[in-house]
């Protein structure tokens, strides 16, 4: 090789080494900057809602990289962020767990515990008041919750698995709920809740669903007031029956399975069922490292006005009932009024009947007296008129015998004349 091209090459190969010691050089700074960048995204956007599978980035190394917001990062960096937080009460076991690849793992993560928990109940009561809760033994009116009862979105949700709870422990109606079915309730509406989180966004399914529980939650309330206003009247037992049907109907649409709306309503329901499940501060930490301090903050504001809006919906349901109660109590005094009038006309004819019959009654004893007196007489007439015929009949048995002695002389004195006008004749000649 001539010299010029010895000197080329060698001035060639500064200039590679530069260039790589530069590139070398300046990959740890950019590499720091996309780390920074990734931090970042993972504190305000947190892990994505659905990953590839898996629980974690256990069977990653450290120095491997993944990519996560479209950019590459190492394992060590998603280990890092999950740090300090981590799953406490009935979830403690999430704690020996790498970090999810996704909200939906970590979700669904917890389902399997709840299932596990669930399965070791002793009775089918002790399963439904663990999911819908327990009444309080030292104060009946209160209530500790169960997973169902913290997942509720509204006054109406709560109020009815504290009526399966409470059904559970003491049955009212144990000839139309058994605990079986209620059981069933149960485990459909915990499913439901966890479908929202996990299930693909749907928007059919979810407005089929308020309208299913909007129409049932109606025929419950009219089957309701039919039986409220129909007292002890006749056919009250077919009305309250009536009104337990549709309760149970009511009860099976809320316990339907929904959907979310969007993505970011799906997103937002995994965060406020991971936030409200596990509320220990480990919990609420790797919540907030899981679906980002956005979300995070969104859903437990929703959550918070979710339950700031009982206490105002119990007050007005306690309006609604009052009012319900008003119109029931002035309907029933007006019916109590009208048979009042009733009743006092019906005691006026009574006491009219009752006098119509004293007098009848004074009449009947008038007219007996009339009639054994006259039946006196008229056996005194029949006595007089027996003994005149007895009298008559001797008086003409009399009167035969003197007319037969008459007839007696009358044929005698015939004879005689007849002996008279022979002797006259003999003695004249003619």
């Amino acid at each position: 090789m001539k010299p010029l091209g010895i000197v080329l090459l060698f001035l060639n190969l500064l200039a590679a080494a530069g260039v790589a010691y530069l590139a070398v050089k300046a990959w740890g700074p950019r590499h720091e900057n996309n780390t920074a960048l990734v931090k970042h995204e993972l504190i305000i956007s947190g892990m994505p809602t659905e990953g590839s599978g898996g629980k974690g980035y256990d069977a990653s190394k450290p120095e491997d990289t993944v990519k996560l917001h479209g950019r590459e990062l190492r394992v060590q960096v998603v280990n890092d962020h999950f740090k300090g937080g981590s799953r406490g009460g009935a979830f403690a076991d999430m704690a020996k767990t790498p970090p999810p690849l996704s909200v939906v793992a970590e979700v669904e993560e917890m389902k399997k515990l709840i299932e596990t928990q669930l399965g070791s109940q002793p009775t089918t009561a002790a399963k439904i008041q663990f999911l819908a809760g327990t009444p309080n033994r030292a104060n009946p009116n209160k209530l500790d919750p169960g997973f169902l009862t913290l997942l509720a979105d509204d006054f109406e949700e709560r109020a009815a698995y504290r009526e399966w709870a409470a059904e559970a422990q003491a049955p009212k109606y144990p000839n139309v709920f058994n605990a079986d079915e209620l059981l069933g309730f149960a485990r459909s509406a915990l499913d439901a809740k966890f479908a929202l989180a996990t299930g693909k966004p749907n928007t059919a399914a979810a407005e089929e669903y308020e309208k299913n529980k909007r129409e049932a939650r109606a025929a419950r309330d009219e089957a309701f007031d039919r039986f409220q206003r129909a007292a002890k009247a006749a056919g009250q037992d077919a009305k309250q029956t009536a009104y337990l049907e549709a309760l149970k109907g009511y009860w099976k649409a809320l316990s339907a399975k929904s959907a979310s709306l969007s993505d970011t309503d799906r997103r937002r329901r995994a965060a406020g069922l991971l936030a409200v499940l596990d509320p220990s501060a480990g919990g609420q930490k790797r919540t907030a490292q899981l679906v980002g301090l956005g979300d995070y903050t969104t859903a437990v504001l929703d959550r918070t006005q979710r339950l700031s809006a009982m206490p105002e919906r119990y007050d007005r349901q306690g309006d609604s009932e009052l009012t319900s109660f008003v119109l029931v109590y002035k309907q029933r005094l007006k019916t109590s009024q009208d048979l009042d009038f009733m009743l006092q006309r019906q005691l006026d004819i009574t006491k009219t009947f009752a006098a119509q019959e004293k007098a009848a009654a004074d009449q009947v004893v008038t007219r007996t007296k009339h009639r054994d007196d006259a039946q006196g007489r008229t056996d005194d007439l029949n006595t007089k008129v027996k003994a005149a015929a007895a009298a008559q009949a001797v008086l003409e048995k009399e009167i035969f015998t003197l007319q037969q002695l008459v007839g007696a002389r009358f044929d005698e004195l015939f004879q005689l004349e007849d002996q008279v006008f022979q002797a006259e004749k003999s003695k004249t000649g003619k």
